[in-house]
């Protein structure tokens, strides 16, 4: 990997771990496309996911209040996520790079647009049976193309979470597969880069800060929308790249 490189990366992972500190959403949006520019689709999403476990951690470790954890609906996501996790490991070794990269940008454009438009609560998915199937998709979408946050926040909000609830249940169902993703990943001949992993670490301490002061200091619109053009740029990049292979 070469310096350049490994700044765009120190420079994605300070973007989206603003992003998250600042408004609880999107600290892999912005690295996906990158990672799977530069590097094969196992090694992307691998490198993704240590990316998403470190900012959990970085999360959970400077919090100063009791979690508003809703720990019967992480429980049931994190119990039915394991076997989509397992899945989305045997399938990624059996896709090409183009085909990633137009999903990882068609992801990320639909994140955006789930952002942008805030439906009302899908009151048909305020079930268990719901959030069995949510699990089983968001874990398939951990060890495919990296992006599990929006099929998650849609079940939580169905399940008339408050926003606090929200953030603080995702960071322990993202930690709990983050862990389960990361030797999984590896039983399928991913491997990171220690040079990668330490331009995002990096990106993620110096974001993570930035994030947390910009919550405090900007007006939320500004920051959404500041994601939102970042985002809608990240996704056209990489099915624009995706397509041009592909041809």
């Amino acid at each position: 990997m070469t310096a350049l490189e490994a700044l765009a990366l120190a420079m994605a992972a300070f973007i989206g771990a603003t992003a998250q500190s600042a408004t609880g959403f999107g600290v892999v949006l912005p690295l996906a496309p990158l990672l799977f520019a530069l590097e094969a689709p196992p090694t992307a999403v691998l490198t993704a996911t240590i990316a998403a476990l470190g900012h959990n951690v970085l999360v959970l470790a400077t919090r100063h209040r009791r979690l508003a954890l809703r720990g019967t609906d992480a429980a049931l996501l994190i119990a039915t996520a394991l076997p989509g996790v397992i899945l989305g490991a045997l399938l990624i070794t059996h896709l090409s790079k183009p085909t990633m990269q137009l999903a990882v940008g068609a992801a990320v454009i639909a994140t955006v647009a789930l952002r942008i438009h805030q439906p009302d609560r899908a009151a048909g998915l305020n079930n268990k049976p719901a959030g069995t199937g949510i699990g089983l998709l968001a874990g398939t979408l951990t060890t495919t193309i990296g992006l599990n946050g929006p099929p998650l926040v849609i079940w939580l909000r169905a399940r008339r979470a408050t926003v606090q609830q929200i953030r603080d249940t995702l960071a322990i169902v993202f930690l709990a597969l983050n862990v389960a993703a990361i030797p999984t990943l590896h039983t399928q001949g991913a491997t990171a880069s220690a040079v990668a992993i330490a331009a995002l670490a990096a990106g993620l301490v110096i974001g993570h800060a930035a994030g947390l002061t910009a919550s405090t200091r900007l007006h939320a619109r500004t920051l959404e929308r500041a994601t939102i053009a970042l985002l809608i740029a990240a996704g056209t990049a990489s099915i624009i790249a995706g397509t041009t292979a592909l041809r």
